[in-house]
């Protein structure tokens, strides 16, 4: 029972995290927590992570993120985003 009670506190916890992040009205913010949050946790290194995941780790919806996207990089997609920062990942590697 007390192992129910934690999963469900986890559940509403990442669901109120979602929710404000898909609130979020400022797209620098959004910027500012999607570097953030790749910086956490690395996955994006990882050749199956796309833009769907990436959406999925802030909680926003792949149309906002595609939407986000296209306002604030000069037209760049998640998924050019996320590539360029492997190359990068590389290059640091070299």
């Amino acid at each position: 029972m007390r192992r129910r009670a934690e999963v469900a506190r986890q559940l509403m916890e990442g669901n109120i995290e979602r929710q404000h992040n898909a609130d979020l009205k400022d797209d620098g913010e959004l910027l500012g927590l999607i570097e953030l949050k790749l910086e956490e946790n690395r996955q994006h290194l990882e050749p199956s992570f796309n833009a769907g995941d990436l959406a999925r780790l802030l909680g926003v919806s792949q149309e906002r993120l595609n939407r986000l996207f296209r306002h604030q990089t000069i037209y760049r997609t998640p998924d050019a985003y996320i590539d360029n920062l492997r190359v990068l990942a590389a290059l640091r590697l070299l």
